[in-house]
């Protein structure tokens, strides 16, 4: 597959601060469950001008930190439906809705998920110590 900015989503930098409450609706549990059915142990890299990217397995060498202080894993998901997106990107969802590019929703909530699935305890938090 041809990896493009049209595979990736939810690398943002948020500019709006952490809403008090997640948003917890349908299309936080499909960006969840995508990550956690996922497959991580990716590294998505932009290379140029173009939006043309890289993909290569393995793990990052460091992490990114949301403006709010939530923390990324080393590593980047390929997710359901052939899209790649970061660790954070359920909690981008969840918390930092009104960042989030209506494209990007619009591919998430072309998503499946389990009706019965229950996210994991911090999937919308990053990682924290």
């Amino acid at each position: 597959m041809k990896l493009t900015a049209e595979n990736i989503i939810l690398f943002i930098h948020p500019t709006e601060e952490k809403t008090k409450k997640p948003i917890l609706d349908e299309i936080s549990y499909k960006i969840a469950y995508a990550i956690e059915t996922g497959k991580p142990n990716f590294v998505v890299g932009f290379l140029d001008k173009n939006k043309k990217a890289s993909i290569s397995k393995g793990m990052t060498l460091g992490h990114h930190t949301c403006k709010c202080g939530a923390t990324s894993e080393g590593s980047d998901y390929k997710i359901a439906e052939g899209l790649y997106t970061n660790s954070l990107g359920a909690h981008y969802v969840a918390f930092h809705r009104n960042d989030v590019p209506k494209s990007d929703i619009e591919k998430i909530s072309k998503l499946t998920y389990k009706k019965d699935y229950i996210p994991r305890q911090g999937i919308f938090d990053g990682v924290t110590d």
